[in-house]
């Protein structure tokens, strides 16, 4: 087995924990992932949304770093907002909804 499929199995051993709830075993897969492929995006979202359900908005904010797909957008969001930074997280849940279509006139 190559590096690519490696990594390939351990991305769905770690969807596979994580869907479970098995949040530590996920995080140290993601993590063991990261490891052989430093920019591998998919680990670096999932390690995010594990740092949003600890609450962790400043850890989620840094794996997010470059992501600009709609789903990491309202991810980040919501760790602006476990942040506490409510103006940014605005403006970002606006980038989100246009991304997405779901902008309307209406909006600011």
């Amino acid at each position: 087995m190559n590096q690519r499929e490696q990594i390939e199995a351990l991305e769905i051993l770690g969807h596979l924990y994580f869907r479970q709830g098995r949040a530590a075993e996920a995080h140290t897969v993601f993590a063991g992932i990261l490891a052989l492929e430093a920019e591998n995006k998919a680990a670096q979202k999932h390690l995010a949304a594990l740092a949003l359900e600890r609450g962790d908005g400043q850890e989620a904010l840094q794996r997010l770093s470059g992501h600009t797909e709609p789903a990491a957008l309202l991810m980040r969001a919501q760790a602006l907002r476990l942040a506490g930074q409510t103006g940014e997280m605005e403006k970002v849940f606006r980038d989100y909804l246009q991304a997405t279509g779901k902008a309307t006139a209406a909006q600011p």
